[in-house]
């Protein structure tokens, strides 16, 4: 059997063992020794997560919330800080409380298309684009930039909505409702150079916790729609069938229908345990 170590590795190694030095130099505690013989060995630091079917880990803190020393814990108090508790607000620190959530990377995300003038039809307003599975889909909220001059109709520091049409092309839209209605924007020319339209997600803070498992659609979040109702014919406008005698205009409601009910948004999911190094 061979084996190899990557530069990479090597230079892991030798930055943990340098922090090691360091620390002997300084006279470190028993603990801090330890602590950094173990990075160099099971290439962990603390604060770092791990999936486990195990109830309990040595040297790993389950993710509930609990409290703990912020002497005996030091290392790990060095990394957390009251980001996620202040426990006593003196002696003690809270370790992250992540029971039924997901992980999600600190940051701002982004999806992004890049495209060429040729791939924009100024005829139907359709743009083409790479296999769009899943990554455009109608709603979705973008801005366009361009190396050079941007299609026509199109501008800069602009909201645009993606209406799909297909597995490779897409149109825009001047705003959510359009794209639901499938309203697209007039494109008059293909513009040229490169394209690109960007999906910036909402910035993440680290420790940031929100979702909701269930959620209840309020007004402002359906869709505009009408209803039809049924006419009585006549000439000079429309009649609506109202129950009962009417001698004057009315106004009617549709029958209501639906619960009221929150739906799931639960994504598929497997649970486990998660844990966080503290390294003692």
């Amino acid at each position: 059997m061979t084996s190899s170590i990557s530069e990479t590795m090597i230079g892991g190694l030798t930055s943990k063992l340098t922090t090691m030095q360091t620390a002997i130099d300084g006279k470190p505690s028993t603990a801090d020794v330890a602590a950094a013989v173990a990075a160099v060995v099971t290439g962990l630091d603390v604060g770092d997560y791990a999936w486990s079917a195990r109830a309990a880990k040595t040297k790993w803190l389950l993710c509930d919330g609990a409290a703990y020393s912020r002497t005996t814990y030091a290392a790990l108090f060095a990394v957390l800080g009251t980001r996620y508790g202040a426990g006593d607000g003196s002696t003690t620190f809270n370790v992250p409380k992540s029971g039924g959530r997901t992980l999600v990377a600190a940051g701002t995300g982004t999806d992004a298309e890049a495209f060429a003038a040729a791939s924009v039809n100024a005829t139907t307003d359709v743009i083409t684009v790479a296999s769009n599975v899943d990554k455009w889909i109608t709603g979705k909220k973008v801005r366009a930039t361009t190396t050079t001059t941007l299609p026509g109709g199109l501008a800069i520091n602009t909201d645009y909505f993606v209406m799909r049409l297909t597995a490779t092309t897409i149109q825009l839209a001047s705003s959510l409702a359009n794209a639901i209605a499938g309203t697209a924007i007039n494109i008059t020319s293909a513009g040229t150079g490169t394209h690109t339209i960007t999906h910036t997600l909402v910035a993440r803070a680290l420790g940031e916790q929100g979702g909701e498992e269930t959620h209840s659609l309020t007004t402002t979040e359906i869709p505009a729609h009408t209803h039809n109702y049924t006419t009585l014919g006549g000439s000079g406008g429309v009649d609506y069938a109202v129950a009962g005698s009417q001698s004057a205009a009315s106004t009617a409601a549709s029958a209501s229908t639906g619960g009221s009910g929150a739906h799931n948004i639960m994504q598929p999911y497997q649970i486990e345990n998660l844990f966080i190094y503290a390294g003692v």
